[in-house]
């Protein structure tokens, strides 16, 4: 018993020598950069005092409430991948209320469902759309809103 734990330390041991020896020898090179710092380009950090030229090229005024920015502006999920908010999964809330809590949201810009291909065709030849579709294009037309989707496989 004793003999076969000797042999399997001793195979052991011959099989990681290499790789130390080669971990010595290559720990002990020296790296160096190739380029002395003195010839590099000082990369910072750079204070706002350091140029003379700097002006401000364009300032905005305060508004009074948040500015849309259609297509752009930050995007409210009524549906995801993996269907509706937790609240509405776990039933806490309804679809209809999940849909108007995010379009009434005064920072959402555009309204996103994001679902497979079996929110939209469940039988085939026959488009069924998930009742998601219909409640996100009334809050559309509510809310002023754009909406956006993508439907993947």
């Amino acid at each position: 018993m004793q003999r076969r734990q000797l042999l399997k330390a001793a195979g052991a041991l011959a099989a990681l020598t290499p790789a130390v020896v080669f971990a010595q020898e290559f720990g002990n090179q020296k790296f160096g950069f190739p380029f002395p710092t003195r010839d590099r380009l000082e990369q910072g950090p750079f204070d706002i005092d350091q140029d003379e030229g700097w002006t401000t090229v364009l300032f905005t005024t305060p508004a009074e409430k948040p500015l849309r920015n259609p297509g752009l502006g930050l995007v409210g999920y009524t549906w995801e991948e993996t269907g509706p908010s937790l609240a509405a999964r776990a039933g806490r809330e309804t679809l209809e209320q999940h849909v108007e809590n995010i379009s009434t949201l005064p920072f959402v810009d555009v309204l996103y469902i994001r679902c497979d291909w079996r929110n939209v065709q469940s039988r085939r030849g026959r488009l069924d759309l998930d009742p998601v579709w219909k409640l996100t294009m009334d809050a559309e037309k509510r809310s002023g809103l754009r909406v956006a989707f993508r439907i993947q496989l």
